[in-house]
């Protein structure tokens, strides 16, 4: 909820299967942009675990590292060093699987949680400093490959 950027509805029922479709085969490919307050020890990491709901039912939902064995999801995440200000840095984040809080259990893991993201451990913000950059996927009817962008928030800069 607290993520900015492009999310990406649909106008007509029938396109819903579609949509769906090509968010599980993995032909959507989405680019996020996260502001973290720890330098990473690389400019380019990924990170590959498996990851599934780690909080008791009942309370807020809370996911993390989770053997396969006990149900947990394979999940990978590419992360590139986009820029930094006087604040934070800001990190490239290219989700290869589609699990629930992904980015954020996964710098959270490196030691970099975003900046607002108090679940896992970020520094207290007025808002995850999470942004939905770019979303790239086949249109569901003519198949063309359409790229929805949406700029930075002002509050991702100095």
């Amino acid at each position: 909820r607290d993520t900015s950027g492009v999310i990406l509805f649909t106008k007509k029922r029938e396109a819903n299967a579609a949509c769906h479709d090509m968010f599980e085969r993995h032909t959507a490919k989405k680019n996020y942009v996260a502001a973290i307050l720890k330098e990473p020890a690389s400019k380019k990491i990924t990170v590959d675990f498996p990851m599934g709901r780690i909080s008791p039912k009942g309370q807020s939902a809370k996911w993390g590292k989770l053997s396969e064995e006990k149900g947990g999801l394979k999940s990978r995440t590419e992360f590139e060093f986009f820029k930094a200000n006087s604040r934070f840095f800001l990190y490239y984040c290219k989700p290869l699987t589609g699990r629930t809080h992904q980015i954020r259990v996964h710098l959270a893991s490196l030691g970099c949680p975003i900046l607002g993201d108090e679940l896992y451990g970020g520094k207290p913000y007025k808002r995850i400093m999470l942004h939905a950059a770019s979303l790239s996927f086949p249109h569901p009817a003519t198949k063309n490959v359409m790229t929805v962008t949406a700029p930075l928030p002002g509050e991702f800069s100095d």
